[in-house]
């Protein structure tokens, strides 16, 4: 099985790491949490099928999660072991408990997701119905016939690749492997979709797959990624090139490509104090759009393919924040996300010189959130090849669920009334 660290704690004065990890075994999906002795290196299960910790403040209580159910169980804070049997607290929230034992909760919400498409004037049609899931990403094809997407599991432990057929309203599951998913878009062919993975070793990187069930999965570096982590891959038109991210280990990312050609080496293209996110390549190949944090908030911004010198002629698109740039199928305008749940459209207006571009005034297009459309993750949406239609998610949740925050004072009263019972 392959295991992903899920979260850690220090006890015992720091000689003890308590290890909340994630298995997947052959599309299963497990948690346990482990103790590490620092000082001897003994690593024993604490925990099996769950996740859990002492309670700060009650440390002879082990809080527990499992199948979206909370347990209490007495608890040997030296021996880290549980002592005595789980009593089942409540379900279906998310809970945070103070040292001095104040609860906080939030019920968790359930929500019916579906993909939809919005014209310019807002007009929604649905395009698929009940997703399994919440709707993280989307791509268009380049015949508008089919729509990659990725949804994650309302557990958020799993992400899935999809394709949906645009003409049928069905959706077919494109197996992938057990790895979190990240971004998925269409070669220029249509033959094949690009999309992130997180491998065994905790490091994204880029593999390419056909669109029908039983096509392979492939990577695109053979000889492993150049750096620590590869995502968001994204073609040029014409297929001559791929652009995209790489970090080394607790750096920025920075903006890389990949010439198509015997003999080819990824090369580094342009590298920002800020990591660099959302990279689109413009429909006639020349320009590239990304957003960057580098001035302070994240903003949308191009640069020619053709630069020698891209960190000093990157021209700055949006003008109160932005991200998520897609260019129109002509190259006539450039849309982008803002920060207050907007769809924006900047024009492209001239050519100051070859390969630079320039912008009109950004303008709003869609109120997303009005339109309940989903924009918590990058490359969310996508435009249609006739640049009419855009494709989104849509997410229809229980009115309040989720929004309230519940305070519990003196919960350890609670806590003590079970242990005496």
């Amino acid at each position: 099985p392959e295991e992903f660290l899920w979260n850690v704690d220090v006890v015992h004065g720091g000689r003890t790491l308590l290890l909340g990890l994630m298995e997947l075994h052959g599309g299963e999906v497990s948690f346990r949490n482990d103790a590490l002795n620092l000082e001897s290196g003994e690593r024993r299960v604490i925990i099996e099928n769950g996740l859990g910790g002492p309670i700060q403040g009650r440390d002879n209580w082990c809080l527990i999660w499992r199948d979206y159910t909370w347990f209490v169980a007495p608890f040997d804070p030296e021996k880290l072991a549980i002592t005595g049997p789980e009593t089942p607290l409540f379900l279906n929230r998310r809970t945070t408990i103070s040292a001095t034992g104040i609860m906080a909760y939030i019920p968790r919400y359930t929500s019916t997701e579906s993909v939809v498409s919005v014209d310019r004037r807002g007009k929604v049609d649905v395009l698929a119905e009940e997703i399994d899931g919440q709707v993280k990403r989307l791509s268009w094809s380049p015949d508008g016939a089919q729509i990659a997407l990725v949804t994650q599991d309302t557990d958020q432990v799993r992400r899935r690749l999809s394709r949906l057929d645009v003409a049928r309203n069905s959706l077919v599951s494109l197996p992938s492997g057990d790895g979190w998913k990240g971004s998925v878009s269409w070669a220029p062919t249509g033959n094949s979709v690009t999309v992130t993975i997180l491998n065994a070793d905790g490091a994204y990187d880029i593999f390419r797959r056909g669109p029908r069930p039983g096509d392979a999965l492939e990577p695109i570096f053979r000889d492993g990624p150049p750096q620590n982590s590869v995502w968001d891959g994204v073609w040029s038109p014409d297929g001559s090139v791929m652009a995209f991210l790489s970090v080394e280990q607790g750096g920025p990312a920075a903006l890389w490509l990949l010439p198509v050609g015997e003999g080819a080496e990824p090369r580094p293209f342009l590298e920002s104090p800020a990591s660099i996110l959302s990279p689109a390549i413009s429909p006639d190949g020349m320009w590239i759009a990304f957003s960057s944090a580098e001035a302070g908030v994240q903003e949308v911004y191009a640069v020619s393919l053709a630069s020698d010198s891209p960190g000093q002629e990157m021209v700055r698109v949006s003008d109160q924040g932005g991200t998520d740039p897609v260019w129109s199928p002509d190259g006539t305008e450039l849309f982008f996300r803002d920060l207050d749940g907007h769809l924006m459209t900047a024009p492209v207006v001239t050519t100051q010189r070859v390969g630079v571009p320039a912008f009109g005034r950004p303008e709003v297009l869609l109120d997303l959130q009005a339109l309940d459309l989903v924009t918590d993750d990058y490359r969310c949406y996508d435009i249609s090849p006739d640049g009419n239609r855009f494709v989104f998610g849509r997410r229809q949740e229980e009115a309040g669920a989720g929004s309230q925050i519940y305070v519990v004072l003196d919960w350890f009263s609670e806590l003590d009334r079970l242990g005496s019972s």
